[in-house]
């Protein structure tokens, strides 16, 4: 993903569902299983999620 994914607001929800279809198409090569967001860690090998709490 990169700056051509960008999705201004207000967007259309046809549109959304076209970027996330042109995303899924594409091939990526993800070496790090996991996602860390803020308190959120996904991980997409083991197909689990974590919520850390807040210090």
């Amino acid at each position: 993903m990169g700056a051509n994914d960008y999705l201004a607001k207000p967007f259309d929800f046809m549109e959304l569902e076209a970027r996330v279809r042109s995303l899924a198409r594409r091939e990526i090569v993800q070496n790090d299983t996991q996602i860390i967001i803020n308190n959120l860690v996904i991980d997409t090998a083991k197909k689990w999620y974590f919520v850390m709490a807040k210090k």
